[in-house]
């Protein structure tokens, strides 16, 4: 233990922040119809951010700021009460505030997903998911990704139930001191 908590300060005197993410891809071109939603759910685009803000999930309540000029946002209801949210961004704000994946004018990203805690375990993530991606491919996209943290076991096995693939690993390493991160990419699929 004494030699594995050396290493973590050895390591902390040179790395400021690192992140590892496992990369989704799923092509939009297969889709033909959106996914059937079982009552009493429903699954529509958000038209603003008030239906978030009064959820009584606090995860819900922090995705609020994920609005903007080129995204998409969408939830999932029972009995009119908001379950889930997630939101597809694409375009300039994109490039200008997150660019983490390059993408062409025909992808978009998936960029955040929460389900309410007391909803969580009914496949409501999938259906989300799912209802995004057929929306995407509506609006002329053909590709669409997510970046998921590594570890993040509930949020990976949803998008493989949606049917999405692991396209890639990104391992980014930002060093103290120099400020453009070191980044690693194994793609494991086009």
């Amino acid at each position: 233990m004494r030699i594995l908590n050396s290493l973590r300060w050895l390591v902390g005197l040179v790395v400021k922040e690192y992140l590892i993410f496992d990369i989704y891809k799923y092509d939009l071109l297969g889709i033909k119809e959106p996914p059937s939603v079982p009552a009493p759910y429903k699954l529509s685009q958000l038209e603003s951010t008030d239906e978030i803000l009064i959820s009584e999930d606090t995860d819900l309540r922090k995705c609020h700021s994920a609005i903007n000029a080129d995204s998409r946002g969408f939830g999932i209801w029972k009995n009119n009460l908001l379950l889930g949210v997630c939101w597809i961004w694409s375009g300039e704000y994109y490039k200008k505030k997150r660019n983490f994946l390059p993408l062409k004018s025909d992808e978009a990203e998936l960029v955040f997903l929460s389900v309410a805690k007391s909803a969580r375990g009914e496949g409501l993530a999938k259906l989300l998911i799912q209802h995004a991606s057929y929306y995407t491919k509506q609006n002329q996209y053909n590709k669409i990704y997510a970046r998921i943290w590594h570890s993040n076991t509930p949020s990976i096995r949803s998008f493989q139930n949606a049917g999405w693939f692991k396209h890639s690993k990104v391992i980014q390493i930002h060093v103290k001191g120099i400020s453009k991160p070191l980044r690693f990419t194994k793609i494991f699929s086009q």
